[in-house]
């Protein structure tokens, strides 16, 4: 028998693991899967992450000061292409080191 179609088992991984993408890997199924168990067992899904609003001075002062953008989207959990560059007006990202040019 499967791990994940134990009620016990998944609620338990699923708890620790904290969203349908990391308890499917843990598993080696999909997501879908995990998610029909879900509802088979009446596991109550987690709620969505909330956006976290990002504060652009701090950000513009923390890749100022020469900290990586990666740390810096990490930090403020979003994505580096899609929180960090569309939040810091006047910024732009270029090469494969991710340096940050601003724009006059």
């Amino acid at each position: 028998m499967q791990d994940y179609k134990n009620p016990e088992v998944l609620q338990k991984v699923y708890a620790e693991c904290g969203s349908l993408v990391k308890t499917a890997a843990y598993f080696g199924v999909s997501k879908k899967l995990i998610l029909t168990h879900l509802k088979r067992f009446g596991i109550t899904r987690n709620p969505p992450r909330s956006k976290k609003p990002i504060d652009a001075e701090q950000a513009r002062a923390l890749l100022e000061s020469g900290v990586p953008v990666g740390q810096v989207a990490k930090e403020a959990g979003v994505s580096v292409s899609g929180g960090v560059a569309k939040s810091l007006c006047g910024v732009r990202f270029t090469g494969e080191n991710r340096r940050v040019l601003w724009s006059q």
